[in-house]
């Protein structure tokens, strides 16, 4: 009972954090098979890489690529996950995140196909993050958050660990107080 307070009340501090930078976050698609115990797995492949599409910033794609794996860590409970530009070895999973999203990009096909509509910058970030395995989604969202300076920029980093935080939640909604198990 404790734990599952603990989580709303976390959750909430998201939404609130979320509200209070500027950012809208859409509804979160979880897969109804999800447990959270994938997380293990993926923690056990030591990383998971995070696939790039496009670039608000205008800075080399190098530097975009791994300051938004930065701005990652940290974000998810149960096992440390290592988020990084890099392919990791025979690892099934990875996040996608789309900059610009068109209206009809379709999220339950980012991870099958990555390079999905997009438009040219808005005023403001805009996003799609997803959470793969393959080309099968786990999770996924649209998110929008005030504009920019860079990667580096406090305000993009949280809208990135808020949707990150989202995408991998520690238990589903009708597991009550049970979530991770080996962690």
């Amino acid at each position: 009972m404790l734990a599952s307070r603990l989580l709303s009340l976390a959750a909430g501090l998201v939404v609130l954090t979320a509200c209070t930078a500027g950012t809208v976050i859409y509804p979160t698609y979880i897969q109804p098979s999800y447990e959270p115990d994938v997380l293990n797995s993926v923690a056990a492949y030591g990383g998971v890489k995070v696939h790039v599409v496009g670039n608000p910033f205008g800075a080399e794609q190098a530097v975009v690529d791994r300051g938004i794996a930065d701005a990652m860590n940290g974000s998810n409970f149960g096992p440390r996950l290592n988020f990084t530009p890099a392919d990791v070895e025979r690892s099934p999973y990875r996040f996608v995140v789309l900059f610009n999203p068109a209206e009809n990009a379709n999220q339950a096909q980012v991870c099958a196909d990555p390079d999905q509509p997009r438009h040219s910058a808005s005023q403001g970030v805009k996003l799609l993050m997803a959470f793969c395995n393959g080309s099968n989604r786990i999770s996924s969202t649209v998110a929008t958050g005030q504009p920019a300076s860079g990667v580096e920029d406090p305000a993009f980093r949280s809208l990135l660990r808020n949707v990150t935080t989202l995408l991998v939640p520690p238990r589903r909604e009708d597991q009550g107080d049970n979530s991770f198990k080996n962690s």
